[in-house]
């Protein structure tokens, strides 16, 4: 979808949440829709055009950064098979585009998901809130408050990271999956 279009939609809500994946941010979408906040759930299709976005698309709508828990977020979307696709969001490849983990890789191994680039991002704009994975609801409770949206989170179940390991990782997949963890991760070795 065109950056035009989709910061159109971005600026009718109330809040729109961004992450590098892995780490809850469609939990706490579908919460916070249950609560009556405009977040971009509604529209599965137009929520996948931004979850995972690059960057900042405006500075008009609040936007809360999830970030964090790489490794095991890393290891979560990839037994889920979304490890390359939010890749190639936060890379900004078409989604189209076959490519594998090895070419990316290849083409940034410094940041071959492209999450250090985006945090970056995120970090360095406004109107941005970074919270770190796991997150409490009073640090969350906090964002919104600092945001000046009325909402009750004391009922969001955070929860504790499901163990996730390299045990079902497939053979072919092991060595740039390692590779992948290395980057972005130290808290698994």
């Amino acid at each position: 979808m065109q950056e035009k279009r989709l910061k159109d939609i971005l600026e009718g809500l109330d809040v729109y949440i961004v992450s590098h994946g892995g780490v809850a941010s469609n939990s706490l979408n579908s919460f916070l829709m249950s609560k009556g906040i405009r977040c971009g759930y509604t529209d599965q299709d137009r929520y996948a055009d931004f979850c995972h976005y690059p960057k900042p698309l405006t500075d008009m709508t609040p936007c809360i950064y999830l970030h964090g828990d790489y490794g095991r977020a890393i290891l979560s979307m990839h037994r889920r098979n979304f490890l390359v696709a939010n890749a190639k969001k936060m890379l900004g490849i078409h989604w189209e585009t076959k490519i594998t983990l090895e070419e990316l890789i290849r083409n940034n191994p410094s940041d071959p998901l492209g999450i250090w680039r985006q945090k970056t991002k995120f970090e360095n704009s406004q109107n941005v809130w970074c919270l770190q994975y796991p997150y409490t609801t009073e640090k969350l409770d906090g964002i919104f408050k600092d945001m000046g949206i009325h909402v009750d989170v004391s009922t969001f179940p955070t929860r504790s990271r499901n163990t996730v390991d390299m045990t079902n990782v497939p053979e072919k997949d092991l060595p740039a999956l390692q590779y992948i963890l290395s980057v972005y991760s130290t808290e698994l070795f």
